[in-house]
């Protein structure tokens, strides 16, 4: 039977769900208290942006720094990011239960064979460390600025909430990756006692092969079974995608304008002693939310090619059966479920607009620096 050592969302990551209002997962008192905390988090976050775009709109003796281009792309930066919380806020709201119901719905899929694979626990702490490091150099050694307690909450709110948002949309594509290595798994154990053929042909006796031919029948029905709970859980992994791919376009729009911005931000300034620290400032920021970037890439590519590792194995099942037996309806009907898996592999979509794969962060490459050889072209234009 599958091992219960960890449930599908871990004490941290259940709780970063309860707190952007992703997940409301019981009913009670305190749990619909922290759902909400959300709401009054993002009430706090639209003051301080209101009162920072009109303080540095209205106070430029104050904000030297921001002049010409680099006001404007500053202030369109933020305006994306503000754009993202309020549209990722509103869409929690609509879609908790229905995730939460669709997770409960996977969640009764148990597969009743060997598991494999556990879950860690604490995979989130690296990004975690990175992220309070890089706001602790921001906020008490690099950035001097008058209010700069409000300017570090206005910069670390949206991708404080795209990092929860990643614990948990993290911590569901383990658990669903787990399933699926185990089906993996499962499928590989089929293969072995054809295997010995290969080890050892001496052994194709009588004995054996009247063995071989009374396994075929339970290993089709066992692949059978598997089979269907492949195609439930593509199924069920496709719809889940579709909670969240939604939001990636957003995650990736404000991780790409604040790389610009920070690249922006490191071109405008003069490359000499008196400004290495802003220059720091900014690089740690590219670094981070590069990184966050390509944790949320990576995360949606290891489960589809998980998912879609199953294909390949029992392609290998079914010409090793039909080396053995020949062409039969029980060959032909293995060859079907092969190409059925082969059929209904999962790709992933940032909701129709762009493929989820490696070779978006190659994209985001060329953007970052097509935009930044612009803006530095006209970072003279007043």
């Amino acid at each position: 039977m599958e091992s219960n050592n960890s449930p599908i969302i871990s004490t941290v990551i259940e709780f970063s769900g309860l707190l952007l209002g992703l997940i409301k997962v019981r009913e009670n008192l305190l749990r619909n208290v922290l759902w909400n905390i959300s709401l009054l988090i993002y009430a706090v976050y639209l003051g301080v942006w209101a009162y920072y775009y009109v303080y540095s709109n209205h106070n430029s003796e104050k904000t030297a720094d921001y002049e010409g281009v680099f006001k404007y792309a500053t202030q369109f930066c933020r305006m994306v990011e503000l754009a993202q919380v309020t549209f990722r806020i509103t869409w929690y709201r609509i879609k908790a239960k229905p995730m939460k119901m669709l997770l409960d719905e996977m969640e009764k899929r148990k597969m009743g064979i060997r598991s494999f694979i556990t879950i860690e626990n604490f995979h989130f702490v690296p990004i975690f460390s990175i992220f309070i490091g890089v706001i602790i150099l921001e906020h008490i050694y690099f950035y001097h600025f008058e209010n700069k307690e409000l300017y570090t909450l206005m910069w670390v709110y949206p991708l404080m909430l795209m990092i929860l948002e990643y614990f948990v949309i993290d911590e569901i594509i383990r658990h669903i990756r787990k399933k699926f290595r185990t089906l993996n798994n499962e499928l590989i154990i089929l293969t072995e006692s054809w295997i010995l053929y290969d080890i050892y042909p001496g052994i194709k006796n009588q004995v054996l092969a009247e063995f071989f031919v009374r396994n075929v029948n339970e290993e089709i029905n066992r692949i059978h079974k598997l089979s269907t709970f492949h195609y439930d859980m593509m199924v069920h992994t496709q719809v889940l995608s579709q909670f969240f791919t939604v939001l990636f376009s957003g995650n990736m729009a404000t991780m790409l304008c604040g790389i610009i911005d920070a690249c922006y931000n490191i071109s405008h300034l003069p490359y000499n002693m008196n400004h290495w620290k802003p220059i720091f400032r900014s690089s740690s920021w590219v670094i981070l939310q590069a990184y966050c970037a390509a944790l949320i890439v990576n995360a949606w590519e290891s489960l589809k090619s998980e998912a879609n590792k199953s294909a390949s194995i029992l392609h290998d099942i079914w010409n090793k059966h039909s080396v053995e037996n020949g062409t039969n309806r029980k060959m032909n009907y293995l060859r079907l479920v092969a190409l059925r898996f082969s059929a209904t592999k999962l790709n992933f979509t940032a909701h129709g607009l762009f493929p989820i794969n490696r070779a978006l962060l190659h994209s985001m490459l060329t953007t970052v620096t097509t935009y930044v050889l612009i803006l530095v072209q006209l970072k003279d234009v007043k």
